[in-house]
């Protein structure tokens, strides 16, 4: 019984040294928000005509938003890396995040 135990605590060793990665961290924090950015186009933005003014506005008031958006699930995937204690990979997620919160602050004040 004992030794089935020690197996399946190093398959979970050997599993969480598999995810704990810095670049699949970094992967997942700039995958999962174009998933979700593209998700977002195709339901809602896709049928815009866009005019230059309209264009302006949407790229200085409307994506700023939307990325908004699109970066909270980063936070829920940081969130759960730190529980599973999966400590690389939350480090990657942390800093597309803030990269990725960096950007939309550019988009929102410097345009």
């Amino acid at each position: 019984m004992l030794s089935n135990f020690n197996k399946n605590k190093t398959l979970g060793t050997k599993l969480r040294n598999s995810v704990d990665n810095l670049i699949l961290g970094i992967l997942i924090g700039i995958i999962v928000p174009l998933i979700l950015l593209f998700v977002i186009y195709e339901n809602n933005l896709k049928s815009i005509y866009l005019s230059f003014i309209t264009r302006k506005m949407l790229y200085k008031e409307i994506f700023p938003a939307i990325f908004n958006w699109c970066v909270l699930p980063n936070i829920l995937f940081f969130m759960i890396a730190l529980s599973f204690n999966i400590n690389k990979t939350a480090k990657g997620l942390l800093f597309i995040t803030i990269v990725e919160t960096i950007i939309i602050f550019v988009l929102k004040f410097a345009l």
